[in-house]
C-alpha cells in the first residue's frame, strides 16, 4: 500500500469490504462522490445532499458487474434480503427491504409501476425485469409513500431503460455463457440498438434472451431410490422493446413499448419434484413521458400502461414407486392490467424547492380455473372465474412536498435543510388515507451530513383479497351464512418510520450508517374460519359434525421491524480498492385478539403460524429475513483489468413449513435455514475502446445451502460475458 491505514479504517474494512457492483475504474470513487439521483426528486440532486439512504447505479456499474439478472445485481446491495437469486433461475424472486413483507416494496419500471394485480398479494417477480437494457438504478430505503404511493412502505427501487446517448448510431451487443457443477448451463444475448439525431429526436430497439437448462428446482431426498427419473427445471426469458423520443427547446418526451415473456418448468412444492409442470408469464408495458423545463420551474406527465398473464399447467404427474399417472389436470389463467398517470410541477431553487401532483391510477384483474380428473376411477371436472365479479380498484392521490434551507432564516442555519410532504389518498375500496414525511437534515461539514426521517406509508389490500369469492358449505348440513374468501372491509396496511443516520465523504473514503424502526398496523393475512360452539381442543375431533367454516383474508395484526445498516468503501491504494455492507434486521408480530377483530361469530387460526386468535399473541422474529453481511476487494491488476472477491454472509432465519398437526387442516409453523457463507470472484477486463470481457465464478466453494426449505440453490457457478459497444 502507498500509505498506512488508520485503526477506524481497518476496523471497518474488516467489518464491510467491497463489491464487484462497484467494480470500475480506479477513479470510481472520485466519480460516484460527485453522482447524482434524477428520479426521485423530478431534477438532479447531489447525492451528498439527500438526507435518506440512496443508491445508485448507473450504466457503466450495471456493466461491470457481469450479472445476468436483475436479481442477482439487487441481492448484493446492502438493507436488500432477495429471495430466490441463488435459486434454479427462473424461480419467483421476490424482494425484502428493512424487515418489510415482499408486497412492501415498490418497483418503478420507467415510470411505471410494475406489480402483478392478479396474484394473491400484488407482488411481482423479479425474474422478469430486464438488466441488460437498465441505464440506471436507483434504490431508496425507507418509507417514500409521499411521492411513490402505495407499497412504498420498505423501499423504492427505479428502473430506467437506456436510451442513445451520443449523435449516430449507439450499438451495445452482449453475450455470454455459463455452466452449474450440478451438469445445467445458460446462455444469455443481448443488443440495445440506438440512433440520435442533431435535432434533438432519438431512437432505440433492444432485445434479451436468455435460456437456463439442466437443475433441478426443489431438494432431491430420494437419494436416487425413486424409480421417477427427476425433472429438470428449465427456463427461458424474451425482453423486447422499442421506443423514440425528442427534445427542442424546453419540451422534451418520450414513449417506449416493452414485451417480457417467460417459460418456466417449475416443481410441484417443497421437496417435491413434479415432470408435467409449467408456467408461462407474459407482460406488455407501455410508457410515455413529456416534459417542460424553464429556468425553475418543471412541468411532467408520465405513466402507463401495463398488462400480464400467467398461465399455469399442471399435467398428470408420475408418482408413488412404480410411476403411475395421477390423472390430474389443472389450467390456471391470471390476467391483470393496470393504468397510472402523475402529472406534477417542480420548482428548484437555492433556498428552496417544491414538488406537487397529483396521481391517478385503476387496476383490474381476473382468474379462471379448470380442473379435471380421473384419480378415483370416475371423471371429476369443475370451472371458475372471476369475470362476474369484475375486481377492480381505482384511486387518485394529490400530493405535496417541500425543501426549506435553513439560510431561509439566518446565514447561521445554511447547513439545514427540513424536507416535509404529504399525500392524499381516495381509494375506491377502502376510503381515504394520508401519509406523510418529515426529513430535517444537517450538513455537518461540505461531505459529511447527519439526517432523520419520520414517514408514514401504506399499502392496499389486493384485489384477490377484496373479491375471492369462495365459499364453503358445512357436509353435515349445518345451517350457516357462508363467508366469501375475498373481504371488502379490508383496510390498507399503514406504517410509521423512524430512521437516524450519517453519511460522509471524505478524500479516499465514503461511509454511511443509519437505524431505523418500522411499525405495520393492519397486516394482512389468510385465516381459517371454525365452528365458535366448539372448544379449540375438539375442533375435528367428531368424525360425525364438520367444524370447518371456510377461510377469509383480515388484518390480523401489527408488524414491527427494526434494525441497522452499515456500509464504508475506502480507497487502500491507486489499486485496491474496499467496500463492505452489513444489514441487521429483527423484528416481532402483534397478533390482535378476538375482541378486536371481525370474528363474525367464527374462531379464528392464522394460516401463517397456526395461532387460534382468542387472545393476543406476539410472536418474535421475522420470517424469510436474515442478517447479512459482505466484504470483499477490488485490485486494478493492469489499466484495462480489475479484479474482485467478495464474501457474503446470511444468518440463520425462520422459514415457513407446512405442519399438519396445527389444527385439523395443519398450517404453517416455523423452522430455522442454516446460515451460509458464498465466496465469488469477478474480473472486468477492457479488451480495447469497444470489447470488453467480464466474468465470475459465483459460490466458489460450492457451498450447500437453501434460501427456502425445500428447493435447492445453484451450486457453483461459471460465467463469461463478452460486450461490444460502438
Amino acid at each position: 500500500m502507498h500509505r498506512k491505514l488508520t485503526r477506524t479504517g481497518l476496523l471497518l474494512w474488516l467489518l464491510h469490504a467491497s463489491d464487484p457492483v462497484s467494480a470500475q475504474a480506479p477513479d470510481t470513487l472520485q466519480r460516484e462522490l460527485k453522482e447524482v439521483t434524477i428520479t426521485a426528486s423530478r431534477t438532479p440532486e447531489p447525492i451528498g445532499a439527500i438526507g435518506r439512504s440512496v443508491s445508485v447505479l448507473d450504466r457503466q456499474a450495471i456493466e461491470n458487474t457481469s450479472c445476468t439478472t436483475l436479481g442477482e445485481l439487487l441481492s448484493r446491495l446492502a438493507g436488500i434480503y432477495l429471495l430466490g437469486a441463488g435459486q434454479t433461475p427462473g424461480s419467483n424472486q421476490t424482494i425484502f427491504m428493512r424487515g418489510s413483507n415482499s408486497n412492501q416494496t415498490a418497483i418503478y419500471l420507467d415510470g411505471v409501476r410494475i406489480n402483478d394485480v392478479s396474484s394473491v398479494n400484488g407482488v411481482a417477480d423479479l425474474s422478469e425485469l430486464p438488466l441488460s437494457s437498465l441505464d440506471r438504478i436507483e434504490i431508496l430505503r425507507g418509507s417514500h409513500s409521499t411521492v411513490f404511493g402505495s407499497a412504498a412502505v420498505g423501499g423504492v427501487i427505479l428502473l430506467q431503460s437506456r436510451k442513445p446517448e451520443k449523435e449516430g448510431w449507439n450499438l451495445r451487443f452482449g453475450t455470454g455463457a455459463g455452466i452449474f457443477r450440478t451438469s445445467g448451463s445458460q446462455w444469455n444475448t443481448d443488443i440495445n440498438l440506438g440512433h440520435r439525431w442533431k435535432n434533438g429526436c432519438w431512437i432505440s430497439a433492444s432485445t434479451e434472451l436468455l435460456s437456463v437448462n439442466g437443475l433441478d428446482a426443489t431438494v432431491d431426498t430420494t437419494d436416487g431410490t425413486s424409480a421417477i427419473p427427476r425433472d429438470q427445471d428449465d427456463w427461458k426469458k424474451q425482453n423486447f422493446s422499442i421506443a423514440g423520443g425528442w427534445t427542442s427547446g424546453n419540451w422534451s418526451s418520450q414513449i417506449r413499448y416493452r414485451r417480457t415473456g417467460m417459460q418456466t418448468d417449475i416443481d410441484r412444492s417443497a421437496y417435491t419434484d413434479d415432470d408435467n409442470y409449467t408456467l408461462d408469464f407474459t407482460r406488455q408495458l407501455i410508457s410515455g413521458e413529456l416534459k417542460w423545463k424553464k429556468g425553475n420551474w418543471q412541468l411532467g406527465l408520465n405513466g402507463g400502461w401495463t398488462s400480464s398473464e400467467r398461465l399455469s399447467l399442471n399435467d398428470s404427474s408420475r408418482i408413488g414407486q412404480t410411476g403411475n399417472y395421477d390423472g390430474n389436470f389443472a389450467d390456471d389463467r391470471y390476467t391483470g392490467q393496470q393504468l397510472n398517470g402523475d402529472l406534477f410541477a417542480h420548482y428548484l431553487g437555492q433556498s428552496w424547492s417544491m414538488l406537487a401532483g397529483i396521481n391517478a391510477s385503476s387496476e383490474q384483474m381476473n382468474q379462471e380455473h379448470f380442473y379435471y380428473s380421473t384419480a378415483f376411477g370416475s371423471v371429476f371436472e369443475s370451472r371458475s372465474t372471476l369475470d362476474s365479479l369484475n375486481p377492480d380498484a381505482q384511486l387518485t392521490a394529490p400530493y405535496l412536498k417541500i425543501r426549506l434551507g435553513g439560510d431561509l432564516v439566518s446565514h447561521r442555519l445554511r447547513p439545514f435543510s427540513l424536507v416535509a410532504g404529504i399525500r392524499s389518498v381516495h381509494h375506491s375500496s377502502f376510503g381515504s388515507i394520508r401519509t406523510f414525511e418529515l426529513n430535517p437534515s444537517w450538513q455537518l461539514e461540505e461531505n459529511s451530513l447527519l439526517f432523520a426521517s419520520f414517514s408514514s406509508g401504506y399499502n392496499p389490500p389486493s384485489l384477490y383479497q377484496l373479491y375471492a369469492p369462495e365459499t364453503y358449505q358445512a357436509w353435515d348440513g349445518t345451517s350457516y351464512t357462508p363467508t366469501t374468501r375475498g373481504n371488502k372491509d379490508l383496510t390498507p396496511e399503514y406504517s410509521q418510520a423512524l430512521e437516524f443516520g450519517i453519511r460522509q465523504q471524505l478524500a479516499s473514503s465514503e461511509f454511511s450508517f443509519s437505524i431505523f424502526r418500522n411499525r405495520t398496523e393492519d397486516i394482512i393475512d389468510y385465516v381459517y374460519l371454525w365452528n365458535a360452539a366448539v372448544p379449540v381442543d375438539s375442533l375435528g375431533t367428531d368424525w360425525s359434525r364438520d367444524d370447518y367454516r371456510g377461510d377469509r383474508y383480515i388484518n390480523i395484526g401489527n408488524q414491527t421491524a427494526y434494525g441497522a445498516e452499515l456500509s464504508v468503501r475506502t480507497k487502500l491504494s491507486n489499486k485496491a480498492t474496499a467496500t463492505a455492507s452489513m444489514s441487521m434486521i429483527d423484528g416481532y408480530l402483534d397478533i390482535k385478539s378476538s375482541d378486536e377483530l371481525q370474528t363474525n361469530g367464527y374462531t379464528l387460526q392464522a394460516f401463517s403460524n397456526g395461532a387460534f386468535l382468542s387472545e393476543g399473541k406476539r410472536l418474535r422474529g421475522l420470517i424469510r429475513r436474515p442478517n447479512t453481511m459482505t466484504a470483499g476487494i477490488e485490485l486494478s491488476v493492469r489499466e484495462n483489468l480489475v479484479l474482485s472477491a467478495r464474501v457474503q454472509y446470511v444468518s440463520a432465519r425462520n422459514d415457513n413449513y407446512y405442519e399438519a398437526l396445527y389444527g385439523p387442516y395443519g398450517a404453517l409453523g416455523r423452522r430455522t435455514v442454516d446460515d451460509y457463507s458464498l465466496l465469488d470472484v469477478y474480473f472486468h477486463w477492457k479488451l480495447s475502446p469497444t470489447f470488453q470481457l467480464t466474468g465470475r465464478v459465483e459460490n466458489l466453494l460450492d457451498t450447500r445451502y437453501e434460501e427456502i426449505l425445500g428447493f435447492s440453490s445453484r451450486g457453483r457457478g461459471a460465467f463469461l460475458n463478452l460486450q461490444y459497444s460502438l
